[in-house]
């Protein structure tokens, strides 16, 4: 099942990366594991990916909950607003996977903060998605 969770996250990552109007909030290439040391904002992190399996004896759906994590270095929200409606939006729209079907996404949470060391304001955007294998 790690196959379909690193299927799903490159296939997440791509859409995102590609995408016009995150291009033009943040850069090209700004979606990533995590921050070289020393980088600065913005970006947007692959906070957390879990996944377990639904109900194992009974089916083989597996749920994933996928946490994203947009930083910038002013402390706007309105900016963390922006990119979390847009990222929503294509996740939302978007037909995962070839090894496997999406059966249900959802949009968990959208939660803003201001870092008190550094100022830069931080997203968080919560995404859940139920897979079903296809083989």
């Amino acid at each position: 099942m790690a196959d379909f969770a690193l299927e799903l996250q490159t296939e997440l990552v791509t859409l995102l990366d590609n995408d016009p109007t995150l291009i033009s909030l943040i850069g090209s290439g700004k979606i990533i594991d995590a921050p070289r040391r020393g980088q600065r904002p913005p970006f947007i992190t692959i906070k957390n990916h879990e996944f377990a399996p639904r109900d194992a004896i009974a089916t083989s759906l597996f749920d994933h909950e996928v946490e994203l994590e947009f930083w910038h270095a002013r402390s706007a929200r309105q900016l963390g607003f922006q990119a979390a409606e847009q990222v929503v939006d294509l996740f939302l729209n978007h037909n995962f996977g070839t090894s496997f079907r999406a059966v249900r996404q959802n949009h968990r949470h959208t939660k803003t903060s201001i870092e008190p060391r550094s100022g830069w304001a931080k997203t968080l955007i919560g995404l859940h998605i139920t897979l079903e294998p296809l083989s």
